[in-house]
């Protein structure tokens, strides 16, 4: 892999936390993870390198630290562990996959997988890209999948339709100690039309 990423809090090691083949993925896929970083108010300093030489720091908060184990020299760029999820990329004309980003987290695979349909124009309807966890397959998805994920995912936020469970009247009744307070029960049509 061409380019390394870590990532580092303001009182800890800098941390290896991916691999990836491009560095327009790896800058996008940056800057997206310090978004999502920035909308849960966590304060991480992200870092690009190429072999062992800085590109690109991500520090929106202007942290300060006292030791960057890489970005100081200290230590070089080598991960002694093996990254847990591999991201292949399969075209519609070959049969041959080819891994093109590495992690040790599902949440950053999942997450290049959606920065990589974002930026990508050459990716065509039929091309895949797989999710492995140390060699088994975890998820397959093309720009079908990411578009119908999408859409869930937008339907189920904001959604108008009512709850499909109300609460049940025996949640009023009283019950010893110890026991679940509230019981919520499946709102039927039935059950709608004989109040």
């Amino acid at each position: 892999m061409n380019y390394k990423i870590t990532k580092q809090y303001a009182r800890s090691e800098e941390t290896l936390i991916a691999e990836l083949e491009e560095f327009n993925e790896a800058i996008l896929f940056m800057s997206k993870k310090s978004s999502i970083d920035e909308e849960e108010r966590k304060k991480i300093i992200y870092r690009l390198y190429d072999d062992q030489t800085l590109l690109h720091e991500l520090n929106k908060e202007n942290i300060s630290i006292t030791r960057a184990v890489y970005a100081d020299g200290i230590s070089e760029l080598i991960n002694t562990a093996p990254f847990s999820f591999q991201v292949m990329f399969k075209t519609m004309n070959s049969l041959e996959r080819k891994v093109i980003a590495q992690f040790n987290e599902k949440n950053d695979a999942n997450l290049f997988v959606i920065c990589k349909f974002e930026i990508d124009p050459t990716i065509h309807d039929d091309d895949l890209l797989f999710v492995f966890k140390n060699n088994v397959l975890m998820d397959t998805v093309n720009k079908t999948t990411i578009a119908n994920r999408k859409k869930e995912a937008s339907g189920s936020r904001g959604s108008e339709k009512e709850s499909t469970y109300k609460l049940s009247p025996l949640s009023t009744r009283p019950s010893p100690g110890g026991g679940p307070p509230d019981y919520w029960v499946k709102v039927d049509d039935e059950d709608e039309t004989s109040d």
